[in-house]
């Protein structure tokens, strides 16, 4: 996929809320009229919640695209961090994945409480300093083999920002 086609893709993304409902849809046109991709989701979203989506994008045989959208994750639920880190495959952490992930957990848990004592500052430096670093697969202290959670940690720490909490 080229970038303009990428541009195209934001540009066209549609995103409606109706009674707390959440719904995706995008479909894309080329020059010729003709569908390049296109996605679909839907799954409902509370008020206040803040959803990470992730999409995939395929190149067909017959030269069209194909986006796969994964469902969101409420950014700002450790129940949501805590399911995301027990899906984690084993095989991708170096060693002890059992206690990597507990350990995983109890970082984010931790990330929570300073969330939850209105130190967002800490919340932010947490994220990017010690989780983020186990989890990005760049060759320094990382505990895992290729990047997990990277692009979801990443919104969140974007979510914390945008909402003041610096």
């Amino acid at each position: 996929m080229s970038s303009k086609d990428a541009q195209r893709f934001v540009e066209n993304t549609a995103i409606q809320l109706d009674n707390a409902q959440y719904a995706f849809q995008a479909i894309h046109t080329d020059n010729e009229g003709s569908d390049f991709f296109s996605a679909e989701a839907s799954e409902v979203a509370y008020v206040g919640t803040e959803m990470f989506h992730s999409f995939e994008t395929t190149q067909e045989p017959d030269g069209t695209y194909s986006v796969g959208v994964k469902q969101g994750m409420n950014l700002l639920s450790l129940e949501a961090w805590q399911t995301a880190i027990d899906n984690i495959p084993n095989y991708v952490f170096i060693k002890n994945p059992r206690q990597q992930k507990q350990a995983l957990k109890s970082k984010f848990s931790a990330v929570f409480n300073t969330i939850g004592e209105n130190n967002y500052a800490e919340a932010i430096d947490k994220l990017n300093n010690d989780i983020l670093k186990k989890l990005d697969a760049d060759g320094r202290a990382d505990w895992v083999r290729e990047p997990a959670l990277v692009d979801e940690i990443t919104a969140f720490v974007v979510t914390l920002k945008s909402r003041g909490f610096r």
